[in-house]
């Protein structure tokens, strides 16, 4: 049985209207944006508890804050804006690590990192699709650009353990007669018991990954690591909702007209 416990924050800014949440996965911390016309937008920081940690972060006057996302395992807060700009807010110091305002001409819509936050992916309502790595240092470099040319509503990863066993065994394989000593060392641990599936995710590269990017037309783009883009998917209204299911590779939508609707993944067609 669950409980749940209400509790009040309290709002050491007072009057500004809630606009964005974004609770951490790891970490009891929540981030807030808000926004009025005296001080612009502005992003405060919470514990689970409602203890306020900071309550301002970062500040835009005459900006609202217009999509927020967390890095899966660090204290580090994305932060987009309806001028186009991005920030980066790290707990290491307290304050904003990078600002960016040349990648995006207008309001950022979606932010999404990946599994293990090596990549990150930006869209705005212009259809600008930019994909960024952010590495162990926090330094950033954008990877490549895609105009979609339709505003960019939620973007969701295609899991690097998604792809199938044999194809992942093939270049386990592979490495393995080059003298890649991590793949070697696993073939030698498996049993016959097919412990290798819980495996295989581990020898994924960092650098490649896969995703599924839904439009307010209505389409769903498939994007690879290299740069690869295709429209796969349309639907009657606009996307409002992406989620993967891993362990059957299945992509879920939901549409404007609330329509759900479910695709198999067929790896020989994307």
């Amino acid at each position: 049985m669950a409980l749940y416990i209400d509790k009040k924050i309290d709002d050491p800014t007072g009057g500004p209207q809630k606009t964005l949440l974004s609770w951490h996965k790891c970490f009891p911390l929540m981030a807030c944006a808000s926004y009025d016309d005296s001080s612009g937008g502005l992003v405060s920081m919470y514990k689970d508890d409602s203890t306020v940690i900071r309550s301002k972060i970062t500040s835009r006057l005459g900006i609202q804050v217009t999509a927020m996302a967390w890095h899966p395992t660090k204290k580090c807060l994305l932060i987009g804006w309806e001028s186009g700009d991005l920030s980066i807010w790290s707990e290491l110091g307290g304050r904003e690590i990078y600002s960016f305002s040349k990648h995006h001409n207008n309001v950022i819509s979606t932010l999404k990192f990946n599994e293990n936050g090596k990549i990150f992916v930006t869209g705005d309502i212009d259809g600008v699709l930019n994909v960024w790595k952010f590495d162990a240092g926090g330094s950033l470099e954008i990877l490549f650009t895609r105009p979609l040319k339709y505003t960019v509503i939620d973007i969701v990863f295609r899991n690097s353990n998604s792809v199938s066993n044999d194809n992942e065994i093939s270049r386990l394989a592979r490495a393995a007669v080059d003298g890649d000593e991590k793949a070697l060392n696993m073939f030698s641990s498996w049993q016959d018991d097919g412990a290798y599936d819980n495996k295989l995710h581990f020898f994924a590269r960092d650098d490649e990954f896969d995703l599924f990017v839904g439009c307010q037309s209505g389409i769903v783009y498939y994007v690879r690591s290299s740069g690869y883009c295709e429209g796969v998917l349309q639907m009657e209204t606009s996307i409002c909702y992406l989620a993967y299911y891993r362990e059957k590779d299945i992509l879920i939508v939901i549409s404007k007209s609330l329509i759900l609707a479910q695709f198999t993944i067929n790896p020989m067609e994307l």
